[in-house]
């Protein structure tokens, strides 16, 4: 819905009961389907850990649109006690899948600096950014 908002420049709000039938339906096509191919699968608790006490964290994330061109970057900036504080939302243009999770990261930091929020905990889902040397950083 985030997706929908951002780039069709609408204002819906999430609605819970459809979060979980979407989240049920993934779950039946892509966790459970079995196509009698072999496949290695990689299964992984997720779950939000708040940052050290009197620090804050930030979490940022992007969702690109078509392999070149609009990205959608948000950010979170939660407390300790995981309660939020500040957060962004925007859309920017990209060349690669690396540069759109570092310009989301760049924007989350600035944000973060600006408002003295810290010492700052990151978390970010891109193993290039997090791991350099586990991706392959390309211009």
């Amino acid at each position: 819905m985030r997706n929908v908002n951002l780039f069709n420049n609408k204002k819906e709000h999430v609605k819970t009961e459809n979060t979980i039938a979407k989240a049920i339906e993934s779950f039946f096509i892509i966790g459970k389907g079995n196509t009698g191919h072999s496949t290695n699968k990689i299964s992984m608790n997720i779950k939000w850990e708040p940052p050290d006490r009197e620090c804050f964290k930030l979490n940022t994330d992007g969702s690109i649109v078509g392999r070149i061109g609009i990205i959608g970057i948000d950010g979170v900036v939660r407390n300790s006690k995981g309660d939020w504080v500040m957060g962004f939302v925007k859309s920017i243009t990209h060349n690669t899948t690396v540069h759109s999770e570092l310009c989301v990261l760049h924007e989350g930091l600035l944000m973060a600096w600006n408002q003295n929020h810290v010492p700052l905990q990151i978390s970010v889902d891109s193993t290039e950014v997090a791991n350099p040397e586990i991706g392959e950083l390309t211009s």
